[in-house]
């Protein structure tokens, strides 16, 4: 079972500020929940979200050095260059 982390520990986690926390959330930038008025984050949730913008941006430079200008070149290879990824 997850932990379920509310706005303060995950502000913790991930070195925001609460206000920051607050404003993804609303934004939809960070997957979360109310309860009531109040916000909760799953903690895989947030994980998992981390783990997709470290490979995202790995990716992204790969692209750049390969010389990938074009959306089609970037997808052809991204699949192929994340499953050779030990992340």
């Amino acid at each position: 079972m997850s932990k379920i982390l509310t706005t303060k520990e995950l502000a913790e986690y991930l070195k925001l500020t609460e206000v920051t926390i607050y404003k993804y959330a609303n934004e939809g930038k960070i997957p979360g929940f109310k309860i009531g008025s109040r916000w909760r984050f799953d903690k895989e949730k947030i994980d998992d979200l981390l783990k997709w913008d470290v490979l995202t941006d790995r990716a992204r430079r790969v692209s750049d050095k390969r010389g990938w200008n074009d959306q089609a070149d970037y997808l052809a290879n991204l699949e192929k260059y994340v499953k050779n990824l030990d992340i």
